[in-house]
């Protein structure tokens, strides 16, 4: 799944009716990984792979299922 399927929410819905936990850290760590590329180790890389973004992954794919039980 890709996560840019959160964009087919409207902004106010994602703001209202389905928020991410932990959004702040997500947008800090993209930040990160996209612009503070000479801090980004393989270390840091990995734990994202392995630990974050498993969960991520599963919570976007509760608010797709959402999405579609309440039609929003």
């Amino acid at each position: 799944m890709r996560i840019s399927a959160t964009t087919s929410f409207g902004k106010e819905q994602l703001n209202s009716t389905f928020q991410l936990s932990n959004a702040r850290a997500i947008v800090n760590t993209r930040n990160r990984v996209i612009h503070g590329y000479d801090s980004v180790t393989p270390k840091f890389l990995w734990s994202l792979v392995i630990k974050h973004i498993p969960a991520l992954k599963s919570e976007i794919e509760q608010l797709l299922k959402d999405k579609e039980k309440y039609d929003v």
